[in-house]
């Protein structure tokens, strides 16, 4: 393995574990609340405005590493639903 792959490698598993232990369980946590009719608090909003920067900013590592698709897309799905569900809440009250 060359020093760049050894590079990508080690940002590819810092990535992951963040997106694991910290960004997964946090947004699991925003759709229930906002699933339960929750607002979204200005932390939260601070949050996933974070999340999506990452995303972004992240991608083109997951692409070379397609056994980790899965929980990327997951995260992408989740910050769909909690946008659309956050902003029916919003519009109801």
């Amino acid at each position: 393995m060359t020093a760049n792959q050894q590079h990508e490698a080690g940002v590819v598993q810092a990535i992951l574990e963040q997106l694991e232990q910290h960004t997964l369980p946090r947004t699991v946590d925003i759709r229930a609340r906002v699933d339960a009719g929750e607002r979204l608090a200005d932390s939260d909003t601070q949050f996933l405005e974070e999340v999506l920067q990452g995303l972004r900013r992240d991608g083109p590592y997951v692409q070379h590493h397609p056994e980790w698709e899965p929980l990327y897309s997951r995260i992408i799905d989740l910050y769909d639903q909690i946008t659309r569900r956050a902003l029916e809440n919003e519009q109801r009250r």
